[in-house]
């Protein structure tokens, strides 16, 4: 499981250089703790662009970077008019949890995520 950005102040200094590197940040120039919870916020609300693809063809996101995975299939959903809860996203070969961010998974600009259909659901 990713560490959540939901309430990054409530982090420990060890956890925000933990996601920094994931999300490929330096904190080099973050002097204080303030600094990094900062360079994450500004992380967050920074639009990716990322492709999804699925069974049929490959759809083109772009997203806030701090969206968690259940948001981004309920954009799929609106886009592609597929369930959300149908939807399994993995990166690789691991399948992403709903609640965990794109930022904490390090996803960034051009990602590929890919999507299968749960049959049954």
């Amino acid at each position: 499981m990713a560490i959540p950005v939901e309430n990054l102040s409530q982090l420990s200094i060890s956890q925000l250089k933990q996601l920094m590197k994931v999300a490929k940040l330096s904190w080099v120039n973050c002097i204080e703790k303030r600094d990094m919870v900062e360079a994450l916020e500004r992380e967050k609300s920074r639009n990716i662009g990322i492709t999804v693809k699925t069974p049929a063809h490959e759809l083109s996101i772009r997203i806030p970077r701090g969206t968690t995975l259940k948001a981004l299939k309920l954009r799929i959903e609106a886009l592609d008019n597929l369930p959300a809860r149908m939807q399994r996203i993995s990166l690789g070969t691991s399948e992403l949890l709903d609640t965990d961010s794109l930022l904490a998974l390090g996803i960034s600009d051009r990602s590929i995520l890919k999507l299968t259909v749960r049959v049954g659901q």
